[in-house]
């Protein structure tokens, strides 16, 4: 088992990317904002400006239109810019906070992963395992223990796989050698769930996952309050 250095690095670039996200939006929020109100701020100066006589002779339907067109500018420009964030948000953020945004605040799981990989953590192949956690860099995905319901190795499709109570089932294409490594690490880690596949198992989640899963969780509670006592 090797260092956790290169996941932590990633998760501290996902950070980074969101809070500049932030920043990029507000930034361009706040440029619509003060955009609309310097061309609003310009029609009104432009009239109130004009000589009474001149103002008198203007035509009313010119100056409404004028004020309506601008008005119009204004709001195709914010809606642009909106769209454009909306754009950038999503590019940014949905594959990368989607799947562990069951378990609360994005940041906060990111920020606890860092310390955990830093702290304990130990890699087999591409994927980490610490105190808590199983993290899978690319792309980045995190996995509470208390979350696992069964994992076992596909030899077939060479996947490790990973049923969740909470996340979306999921697989990790992965070398058979480190999957069967990973399942015994969180067989000793997390001793509550199934590690490894027969068929007995595999007919208990086909006909009802639901029973299975609740299973694994009352195993868990028992198995977390004993250690409590």
């Amino acid at each position: 088992m090797n260092n956790c250095a290169p996941a932590a690095n990633v998760c501290r670039r996902v950070l980074a990317s969101r809070r500049n996200t932030f920043v990029i939006n507000s930034l361009l929020i706040v440029g619509a904002s003060l955009l609309a109100l310097l061309l609003v701020g310009f029609a009104t100066i432009r009239f109130t400006s004009l000589e009474s006589d001149a103002l008198h002779t203007l035509d009313a339907g010119y100056l409404i239109g004028w004020m309506i067109g601008g008005g119009l500018l204004s709001a195709s420009i914010v809606l642009f810019i909106l769209r454009r964030v909306g754009k950038i948000s999503a590019n940014r953020s949905s594959l990368q906070w989607a799947p562990f945004a069951v378990y609360g605040d994005s940041t906060k799981v990111i920020e606890q992963t860092i310390q955990e990989l830093e702290r304990n953590g130990s890699s087999v192949g591409r994927l980490c395992l610490t105190k808590n956690l199983l993290v899978d860099p690319e792309p980045l995905n995190i996995w509470f223990y208390e979350d696992l319901i069964w994992v076992f190795y596909d030899a077939e499709q060479e996947d490790l796989v990973i049923k969740c109570e909470k996340q979306d089932n999921a697989r990790i294409d992965i070398a058979e050698r480190e999957g069967k490594t990973i399942v015994q690490e969180l067989k000793n880690r997390a001793p509550w769930i199934h590690a490894g596949f027969t068929s007995e198992l595999a007919e208990l989640w086909k006909k009802s996952s639901r029973k299975f899963s609740e299973q694994v969780v009352e195993k868990r509670r028992a198995i977390v309050h004993c250690k409590q006592i």
